[in-house]
């Protein structure tokens, strides 16, 4: 019987900023795909949710078969905030690849930015808290050990947003 894990420690490129190692100890080929906004409000400050774990993260989440990345997020966003989405720019697609939280599993996150139709939000059950944050706040917060690269496109982009936003 064939071995369920790729024993090669090769670099993979797999469309995110930096090449992501292949991990041996995952042993599914198949990835748990999300997607994730960026919505800053008029003063750039960055929408961002806290899971059940504790940690921090853009909200969005599982991308659901026979959706389009638009409607997974638009869903994810009322689950997990009770709010609509405005508009995505799908200009701004990037993939984050890395192991999944059980370590079983890869996992990709697609983020995009986005904006609200409303700029009332509020925290539903599965979600601790929900806050918007400045660049010095958003270096702070915990997040999961994967999203290291991904905090660093944002807070990369970041002074774009506020070029744009004056």
């Amino acid at each position: 019987m064939p071995a369920l894990t790729d024993p090669t420690t090769e670099v993979a490129p797999l469309g995110s900023t930096a090449d992501v190692s292949r991990q041996p100890q995952v042993i599914s080929p198949f990835y748990r795909v999300s997607v994730k906004a960026l919505v800053f409000d008029a003063g750039s400050r960055l929408l961002v949710v806290q899971e059940q774990a504790g940690h921090w993260e853009l909200p969005g989440g599982g991308w659901e078969h026979g959706e389009t990345l638009e409607q997974c997020l638009a869903r994810e966003l009322h689950e997990e905030l009770d709010v609509r989405l405005g508009s995505v720019d799908l200009s701004t697609q990037r993939a984050w690849v890395g192991p999944g939280a059980s370590g079983r599993y890869h996992r990709m996150k697609l983020t995009v930015h986005a904006t609200l139709a409303s700029p009332v939000i509020q925290a539903r059950e599965e979600i601790r808290a929900v806050r918007w944050v400045t660049p010095e706040e958003f270096k702070g917060l915990r997040i999961a050990l994967a999203d290291g690269p991904l905090r660093e496109y944002v807070l990369a982009v970041w002074p774009v947003r506020i070029a744009q936003a004056s």
